[in-house]
C-alpha cells in the first residue's frame, strides 16, 4: 500500500509541476483580470494581450530586396554554358525555345528574356539556333558583349 500511496504522491507532485509550467507559459499570452462581467453577465477570465505574440498574418521569412537588385528568375541562376537547346518552335509569327537545365527542368523562352547569371539576354531565336548576348568586362576595363550560340541538335537520320 505504501508503494501506491508513494507512486500517487508521485503522480500527483509531478501533475502540479506541469500545471505550473502550463500557467506560466500561457500567462506570457492571457491575463488574468481581477472579475470583469461583460455585457451580458458572464465574468471573463483572462484577456488577450497581441504585443508579445507574432502576427500569424506576417509572413515568417519576408523576403529582402538590396535596392537596385532584383530576384532573380530560374534561368538567371544557371551559366548560360549549363543550359542545352532541346526544342524549338515556330507559331507563325515568333520563334519560341526549349531550353533544359542540368537539374532536368525545361522552361520557354523568347527573345528579350534574361537568362545566365551575368545579365544575357535572348537576343535571336531562328530555325536551329538560340543566340545569347552576355555583357562582361575585359582586362582593359572595357565592356564587351559574349555571344553565345546554341544549336538545336537533329539526329542525323531525321527521326
Amino acid at each position: 500500500m505504501k508503494k501506491i500511496a508513494s507512486r500517487l504522491s508521485l503522480v500527483w507532485w509531478s501533475g502540479v509541476r506541469m500545471a505550473a509550467v502550463l500557467l506560466a507559459v500561457a500567462g506570457t499570452a492571457f491575463s488574468e483580470t481581477p472579475e470583469r462581467t461583460s455585457e451580458s453577465g458572464v465574468s471573463a477570465g483572462f484577456t488577450y494581450d497581441p504585443s508579445r505574440t507574432r502576427d500569424p498574418f506576417k509572413t515568417v521569412s519576408p523576403e529582402t530586396r538590396p535596392e537596385g537588385k532584383q530576384i532573380k528568375e530560374p534561368l538567371e541562376r544557371f551559366s548560360i554554358t549549363d543550359l542545352s537547346l532541346t526544342g524549338i518552335v515556330w507559331d507563325g509569327t515568333n520563334y519560341t525555345a526549349m531550353v533544359q537545365t542540368p537539374e532536368g527542368e525545361g522552361y520557354t523562352v523568347r527573345a528579350g528574356m534574361r537568362v545566365g547569371p551575368n545579365k544575357g539576354v535572348i537576343r535571336a531565336i531562328t530555325k536551329n539556333t538560340l543566340v545569347v548576348h552576355e555583357p562582361y568586362i575585359d582586362l582593359d576595363k572595357q565592356q564587351q558583349v559574349r555571344e553565345y550560340v546554341k544549336h538545336l541538335h537533329v539526329p542525323e537520320d531525321g527521326k
